[in-house]
């Protein structure tokens, strides 16, 4: 399923699961979709089953995250081009699972050491970083990470000609963002999002 195709009826389920469109209205929809739904279109399934297979896909949905989709850019800012991002970011649609989260840490932040943000990022090539699509699924994330700033090197944005990145942090009852520019130092309180090999 292309992510268009995946988008529209993710787009479609959670508008049945929300009771906000009802099985004559999705008939009436001309869209590509998947046979489930093509079914639903065609009337070959009724109201209570596919009520039950959009609250199915709902349940299943809410832990996927597509790192190939633009994440939040705030006003004034550009998200660097791709080849000018890390290489080995992670990329594609995927159910996101805590257990496969590392945080990352640079020799050169460990032990006292302090390294500046542009060698950090030179040296995270080979890393596979998650980007800041997680910001936008503050439901995704675990309690276990209260207390720590967490940073989404998979993205790199632009702001006033300066380089940045956008980290995730519990404060004030929520989880919030906050970005840090790359020319400052970095220590062991700023781990890299990372998957586990």
């Amino acid at each position: 399923m292309s992510n268009a195709t995946f988008d529209q009826a993710a787009h479609v389920l959670k508008l049945i699961s929300d009771q906000r469109l009802n099985l004559k209205q999705t008939q009436r929809l001309n869209l590509c979709l998947p046979p489930f739904l093509k079914a639903v279109c065609d009337g070959r399934l009724g109201e209570d089953t596919l009520r039950a297979i959009a609250e199915g896909y709902a349940k299943v949905l809410k832990d996927i995250v597509d790192f190939d989709k633009l994440p939040l850019v705030p006003d004034g800012w550009t998200i660097l081009s791709d080849n000018e991002q890390l290489p080995n970011r992670i990329k594609g649609v995927m159910e996101f699972d805590p257990a496969k989260v590392i945080f990352h840490l640079d020799d050169g932040q460990k032990n006292g050491n302090l390294i500046e943000g542009n060698a950090l990022r030179k040296s995270l090539k080979n890393v596979p970083v998650y980007g800041a699509q997680h910001l936008a699924n503050p439901h995704l994330i675990p309690e276990e990470w209260k207390g720590k700033a967490v940073f989404f090197w998979g993205t790199v944005y632009r702001y006033s000609g300066r380089l940045y990145v956008r980290y995730l942090y519990w404060g004030g009852g929520a989880w919030r963002w906050d970005f840090y520019w790359l020319d400052r130092v970095w220590d062991d309180d700023f781990p890299a999002a990372r998957r586990a090999s």
